[in-house]
C-alpha cells in the first residue's frame, strides 16, 4: 500500500480494494463513527451494478450469518451488515497484517524459505479453527455442518501481532461449470480438492486436502499440482501425485508424512477429522523445542515486512494528516496507533529466526524519518490534499435487523449444497481438540439379522437412500456384544442393551401408557414396603458399621445429658 486515494461510503472510510467476486467488491475500511481508532475494518458490499440483485443479496447475507455462528478467536467476526443508499454492505474484523499469498510472494522476493517450525505453527492455528467450525450445526435453514470449501493461500490471513485468521466462510464455492468458469485463475482452483474438481460428494476432510496443498507450497515454494492451464491444474489435482518434498528442502519427516496425508487422493486415506491431524503438529512442534508461539510468529511477519510496513504508515500519515471533519480525530490517530505496533519484540531465550532483525541502514533511516514526521505532526505540509469528511456519517448508513437477515436467507442454500455429506466423525480414536466440548457421538445397535461384525448401511435424513461417507476402517463402530469400552455390554446402557428393561422403566426412554378415560387399567399388586429387618440385611458391611457406630455415639452422648441434669 503506497499511496491512499480514500472514498467515503456511508460511515465508513475505503482505504483500498482488496479483491471482488462475481458478486461483491472488498475493501479496507475505517469505521468514522468510533470515537477512537481500535482496527481496520474489511466492508463486502455488492457490486453497484447488481443494484437490488434478491440473489446477490441472499448471497452475501447468507455469509453474515454462517459467519455469526462461527465463535473462534482464528476465524474473523462478522461486526455489522446494513445498507448505504440500498446498497447492501457487510463488515467483518481485519487486523493489520497480510494474507498468506502477500506472505509467500514476500519470501521469494526476498530469496527466503518458510522454516518448519513456522509453517507448524502456523498449520496448528489453522486446524483448531477448521475443527472448531467442522463440528458446528447451523442454527437455520438444513443445519447443515459448517464446511469452508474455498480455503486458500487468499483467505488465510497473518496479523502483525502473530494471530492467525480465516475469511470466507459461508461464501459461494468454486463453480468449474458456472458461467464465470472462463474467469476463473490459478489460484481460485489450486487448492480445490479432487472431489470439488469431480464435482462428487464431499464433506470436511476436502478442507484437510486444501490445507495440505497449502502447506506443501509454503515450504517448497512450488505448488504441488503444476499446469500450463486450467485444465491440466485440475488434471493434476485429480490424479498426479506431487513430489516429494524432502527431495525439495530439509524438513523433519513426520512434517512430511502429515503433509502427504492430507493430499491423498482418496478422502478415507486423509486424516479423518482435523483435531487427529492438530495433535500430531503440536506433538511434532513440542518435539522441535523452539519455543514458538504468537509473538514470534509476529516478529517473523515484522521483520519479513519492515520496508513494506514504514511505507504504509508514512502513506496514512500522508493522506490523513490535514483531515477535517466528523471522523478526522479517528484517522489522524492511526500512524501513530499502527507504529507504536510495528516494532518486534526483543525476548530472551527464544528463536534467533524470529529475534528483532538487524536493520539495514535504509530501513533505519526510514524508521527514524517515520519517527520524527509522527513527533511534527502538527507542522505537516500545507501542500497535502485535505479531506474533507462528511459531517454526519451515519445519515445515509442502516443497520439491518435480525428479521430483516432471516428473511432475506429463507428458502436459501448454496449451489452445492447437494453435493456436501452431513456426515462428521467423532468417535474415541478421533479425539476433539484440547479445550473445545464436542456433542456427544450417536452410538448405532446392531442389526440382528445381520450377522456380528457387519454393518448395516447408513442412510442421511437430508439425502434420501444416499448411503454416508462411511467413517475410515481404523474407527471400527462398538459392537453390541462387545466387551470393550465401547460397546453396550457394560456400563449404564448394558440393560437396555439386553433387554432386561421394562417398558415402565423411568430409565427405558419411554414413559408408561396410561389407560383412556373411563377404563380400568390392568390390575398390579400392591407394592410392598420392606422392614427395618430386611433393610438391614440387604446393607453392605461397611453400611452396617457406619450404623453401629452412629448408634453408639447417640447412646453415649444420651448419656452424658442425664448425667448432667442428674447432677444439676
Amino acid at each position: 500500500m503506497k499511496t491512499v486515494q480514500p472514498t467515503q461510503f456511508g460511515k465508513f472510510l475505503l482505504l483500498e480494494p482488496l479483491g471482488a467476486t462475481r458478486t461483491a467488491e472488498m475493501f479496507r475500511a475505517v469505521d468514522l463513527s468510533k470515537r477512537f481508532f481500535d482496527g481496520f475494518v474489511l466492508l463486502k458490499r455488492l457490486h453497484p451494478a447488481l443494484g437490488n440483485d434478491l440473489r446477490s443479496t441472499k448471497i452475501l447475507v447468507y455469509e453474515a450469518k454462517v459467519t455469526r455462528e462461527l465463535n473462534h478467536p482464528s476465524i474473523v467476526k462478522v461486526l455489522e451488515a446494513g445498507k448505504v443508499r440500498e446498497n447492501l454492505y457487510l463488515t467483518e474484523e481485519h487486523p493489520w497484517g497480510r494474507s498468506l499469498l502477500a506472505v509467500l510472494r514476500q519470501v521469494r522476493e526476498s530469496r527466503k524459505k518458510v522454516d518448519p517450525e513456522i509453517a507448524t505453527y502456523l498449520a496448528i492455528q489453522v486446524c483448531r479453527a477448521l475443527d472448531y467450525a467442522h463440528t458446528r450445526k447451523l442454527s437455520f435453514g438444513n443445519k447443515r455442518f459448517v464446511v469452508h470449501r474455498n480455503l486458500s493461500l487468499k483467505n488465510i490471513w497473518i496479523a502483525f501481532d502473530g494471530t492467525v485468521h480465516l475469511y470466507d466462510f459461508g461464501t459461494e464455492p468454486i463453480s468449474l461449470t458456472g458461467p464465470d468458469a472462463a474467469n476463473l485463475d490459478f489460484r481460485s482452483i489450486c487448492a480445490l480438492s479432487p472431489e470439488q474438481i469431480a464435482q462428487g460428494y464431499y464433506d470436511h476432510r476436502t478442507d484437510i486436502f486444501s490445507l495440505g496443498t497449502i502447506l506443501y507450497e509454503l515450504l517448497a515454494g512450488v505448488h504441488p499440482f503444476k499446469g500450463k492451464d486450467l485444465a491440466s491444474v485440475q488434471k493434476s489435482i485429480s490424479s498426479a501425485s506431487p513430489s516429494p518434498l524432502s527431495a525439495q528442502i530439509q524438513l523433519p519427516p513426520e512434517l512430511e508424512k502429515i503433509i502427504l496425508k492430507c493430499l491423498s487422493k482418496n478422502i478415507e486415506n486423509r486424516y479423518p477429522r482435523a483435531s487427529t491431524m492438530l495433535l500430531q503438529l503440536e506433538g511434532l512442534l513440542t518435539s522441535m523445542d523452539t519455543g514458538m508461539d504468537q509473538d514470534e510468529m509476529g516478529n517473523w511477519m515484522k521483520n519479513l515486512f519492515q520496508k513494506e510496513i514504514y511505507l504504509e504508515i508514512r502513506s496514512l500519515h500522508e493522506a490523513f494528516s490535514q483531515c477535517l471533519g466528523n471522523g478526522s480525530l479517528v484517522l489522524r490517530s492511526i500512524p501513530a496507533y499502527l507504529f507504536q505496533r510495528s516494532q518486534p519484540r526483543v525476548r530472551s531465550g527464544r528463536m534467533d529466526k524470529t529475534a528483532p532483525a538487524v536493520k539495514t541502514r535504509a530501513i533505519a533511516e526510514l524508521e527514524e524519518e517515520t519517527r520524527v514526521m509522527l513527533e511534527q505532526d502538527s507542522h505537516a505540509s500545507d501542500s497535502m490534499e485535505t479531506i474533507l469528511i462528511d459531517d454526519s456519517p451515519n445519515r445515509e448508513t442502516g443497520v439491518l435487523s435480525v428479521d430483516e437477515e432471516q428473511s432475506l436467507v429463507d428458502n436459501y442454500e448454496p449451489p452445492d449444497a447437494h453435493l456436501e455429506d452431513e456426515t462428521i466423525l467423532l468417535d474415541d480414536l478421533n479425539p476433539p481438540a484440547p479445550g473445545l466440548m464436542r456433542p456427544a457421538p450417536p452410538r448405532p445397535v446392531r442389526n440382528p439379522t445381520l450377522p456380528p461384525n457387519t454393518r448395516a448401511p447408513v442412510l442421511t435424513p437430508s439425502t434420501g437412500s444416499r448411503p454416508a461417507v462411511r467413517p475410515s476402517t481404523d474407527t471400527p463402530f462398538p459392537q453390541v456384544d462387545g466387551s470393550g469400552p465401547g460397546s453396550f455390554s457394560t456400563g449404564p446402557h448394558a440393560k437396555l442393551a439386553t433387554g432386561q428393561m421394562t417398558s415402565s422403566s423411568p430409565r427405558s426412554g419411554t414413559a408408561p401408557q396410561r389407560p383412556p378415560a373411563g377404563r380400568p387399567g390392568p390390575a398390579t399388586a400392591p407394592r410392598r414396603r420392606k422392614s427395618p429387618l430386611e433393610r438391614l440385611s440387604s446393607m453392605s458391611p461397611e453400611d452396617l458399621r457406619m450404623v453401629v457406630v452412629t448408634l453408639i455415639f447417640t447412646i453415649v452422648l444420651l448419656l452424658i445429658v442425664l448425667v448432667v441434669l442428674s447432677g444439676g
